[in-house]
């Protein structure tokens, strides 16, 4: 994914290209979102309840920096996000034996349940969703998209925004 340096910049139809990939990106990440809140919606969990939990293991405890960091929130953040799941008792909370000012945080039986459902219910709205597109059209969009997860996962390992001027 080595991007190569030009001293002449990207060309017109070059920036519109990507500009058009920004957009795209931009719009998917807002239907997903959508598509999420749609399928959890019957659940009685919000879409980050719904993102937190996907991302807790299925059995097994995770601490509670490491949950904000795949969370990709301020500890603060993922803190109150484990409080309503408490209260909701779909996560137990603990704190580890090593320290006991480290917290780690795991999914209750009914929390592992609900995961299950959760896995269930978006799996039915995606197949659903793209049901009708042929197998070679679902094999490219998988090739471009995990491009796409490479490109800016390299943009990301190489300090954020490479090549980004005011």
């Amino acid at each position: 994914m080595t991007k190569t340096s030009s001293t002449q910049g990207p060309s017109a139809s070059s920036a519109a290209r990507v500009a058009r990939i920004q957009d795209l990106v931009c719009e998917l990440g807002r239907l997903l979102e959508s598509m999420d809140a749609t399928c959890l919606s019957e659940l009685d969990v919000t879409v980050s309840q719904g993102y937190t939990i996907m991302i807790l293991p299925r059995d097994g405890e995770v601490g509670m920096g490491a949950l904000g960091e795949a969370l990709g929130v301020a500890p603060s953040t993922a803190t109150r996000m484990v409080d309503q799941l408490v209260r909701k008792q779909l996560v137990r909370r603990q704190a580890t034996p090593e320290d006991r000012r480290a917290v780690c945080v795991a999914l209750t039986p009914k929390g592992q349940a609900l995961r299950l459902e959760l896995e269930q219910a978006t799996a039915s709205c995606f197949l659903g969703a793209f049901a009708d597109i042929p197998a070679a059209q679902q094999a490219a969009t998988i090739g471009a998209l995990e491009l796409v997860n490479a490109c800016l996962r390299e943009s990301l390992d190489a300090g954020g925004c490479a090549g980004c001027t005011p």
